[in-house]
């Protein structure tokens, strides 16, 4: 199965296991973006054969080495959508990151986790949610910090920021033209 339809077949239920645990645990999303999903692979010609895959049906945005390992970012030419199962409302996943392995690590190929955009502070947020434990450690990311949720039990993880993937992206490739 390629990543197309991995996630045509996945992303719904995806999505809505991790709205429902998030709402389980007192945290609504229904007034966030869904920014992005990440689909996590094996290893290296799994890389390659996604990249080439998501650029048949969508367009690179950036190709980065992060954290000693390249990372793509594709958005789709036609989201997949999925409804809110607390909201009813529709939302599009466009934005695909898609990390290469990273070496001594295993991940099990799939999705692994979905980042909302956030307009209070990482301290508010977190204050509003102080039930949850989150880890604060991408807070302190020069670019595009971030706060996040694992739920080890479920298999995935959620992630919170202030902006969205696409537009830190526009802002990186403005800042390497003036460079």
């Amino acid at each position: 199965m390629g990543i197309i339809e991995a996630l045509e077949e996945n992303a719904t239920s995806f999505v809505i296991n991790v709205i429902h645990a998030l709402n389980d645990h007192g945290l609504d999303v229904s007034e966030n973006e869904m920014d992005h999903v990440c689909y996590r692979v094996e290893s290296i010609p799994e890389y390659e054969d996604c990249k080439r895959e998501l650029s048949s049906r969508g367009s690179l945005l950036i190709e980065n080495n992060i954290g000693g390992r390249p990372i793509a970012t594709f958005k789709l030419n036609s989201p997949i959508l999925v409804t809110d199962p607390v909201s009813k409302k529709v939302r599009e996943i466009s934005v695909i990151e898609l990390p290469s392995p990273k070496t001594g690590s295993f991940y099990k190929t799939g999705l692994e986790h979905v980042e909302f955009v956030i307009t209070d502070s990482f301290e508010e947020f977190i204050s509003k949610n102080e039930k949850l434990t989150f880890s604060t450690k991408g807070s302190f990311k020069p670019i595009n910090p971030e706060i996040s949720l694992k739920f080890k039990e479920l298999g995935f993880s959620v992630k919170f920021h202030h902006m969205p993937l696409e537009q830190v992206i526009e802002l990186e490739k403005a800042a390497e033209q003036m460079e």
